[in-house]
């Protein structure tokens, strides 16, 4: 049976049922793990870090979730947050991780590096926008959370990362 995100959060919480935090974790894992890949241009050794702490946070915190809110959305902003609050820890900024190589790119589909080298060129804020919204499916509103910007800013952020795209694509072919 597939129980709904709201009767596994109220196993966690009421009972601490760790075998619905691991349904979860098995639900959510490959959405957040593929932001945080794009986020980090496909470093793995950070992407692991990165969704380990992500996942001990939803279960530290998962009782302060406010149901009126898409669980995904409140997910999603504990993977930006992860990723955020790494990038300042390590004085990183979007040199860096853009410097980041892909590893294992043998094994990524052709279309998956294109876009993986393709979403370099984009600003850490056009980059999430970009991802949450044409790989993830958030609408602007859901992604104006979660990134915790203005939605005009998410708006012009993925309008500047579409138009950077365009042109990308362009001068690659």
């Amino acid at each position: 049976m597939n129980l709904s995100d709201s009767i596994l959060i109220a196993k966690i919480i009421v009972y601490d049922d760790h075998l619905a935090f691991k349904k979860l974790v098995e639900r959510y894992q490959s959405d957040i793990r593929g932001l945080l890949f794009r986020l980090t241009n496909g470093n793995a050794d950070i992407v692991d870090d990165l969704a380990q702490e992500c996942f001990i946070r939803i279960y530290k915190y998962l009782s302060s979730y406010n149901a009126k809110a898409k669980f995904k959305t409140w997910l999603f902003r504990i993977a930006y947050n992860v990723f955020y609050e790494y990038c300042n820890k390590k004085k990183l900024n979007k040199l860096d991780l853009d410097s980041t190589e892909l590893t294992n790119q043998e094994s990524r589909s052709d279309s998956s590096i294109d876009f993986q080298q393709a979403i370099k060129v984009l600003n850490q804020n056009e980059k999430l926008v970009i991802v949450l919204y044409f790989e993830k499916g958030f609408t602007h509103k859901e992604i104006s959370r979660i990134s915790n910007q203005p939605l005009g800013t998410v708006k012009t952020n993925i309008m500047r990362g579409k138009e950077k795209l365009k042109k990308f694509y362009n001068y690659e072919r």
